[in-house]
């Protein structure tokens, strides 16, 4: 397995955390209007999703950092 390929596998996880966690945001918030949940429980759901956002951003910049690299390795223009 070649780094790009790790990255895009990564990519995918990260995609299907940030979604599950989304869900769980929403319920979160329903539980809260039942009252079965405090607001912390929302609130640590929606930090969970933040990092899962910037794991994401992270990942997209190393995404592009590859691709300069290999740009580079190849003579892609650099003096």
């Amino acid at each position: 397995m070649n780094t790009q390929d790790a990255i895009v596998n990564r990519t995918m996880h990260i995609k299907e955390q940030v979604a599950a966690l989304e869900s769980s945001i929403v319920a979160a918030e329903e539980l809260f209007i039942a009252g079965r949940v405090t607001y912390l429980d929302i609130i640590t759901a929606q930090k969970g999703l933040i990092e899962a956002q910037v794991s994401d951003v992270d990942i997209n910049k190393e995404k592009m950092l590859n691709q300069v690299v290999l740009y580079k390795a190849l003579g892609g223009g650099w003096q």
